[in-house]
């Protein structure tokens, strides 16, 4: 399991790396959200990209995903994990 693949370290359970930040860009608030999405154009169904985000980032992140026709669903970081493809 790769250092980076927040995904896998957080269905295996494994929190044993620094608080999770903000994934915009300057921001270093704990993140609050996951952001979870998928470009179709380039991505199979399956893959699911994960980007992190604070209260006050979180419209903005979904917005510039939304705006680019991005499929996206956004999680609480307590949350279970949600493996289905986004739709």
């Amino acid at each position: 399991m790769s250092e980076f693949d927040l995904f896998a370290r957080l269905g295996a359970g494994k929190r044993d790396f620094d608080e999770p930040i903000c994934s915009r860009a300057g921001c270093e608030n704990p993140a609050e959200y996951r952001i979870e999405w998928n470009n179709p154009r380039i991505h199979e169904p399956g893959r699911i990209k994960i980007w992190l985000a604070c209260g006050e980032h979180l419209d903005y992140l979904r917005g510039f995903l939304e705006s680019r026709e991005i499929l996206v669903r956004v999680h609480e970081m307590s949350d279970d994990l949600d493996e289905l493809p986004i739709t």
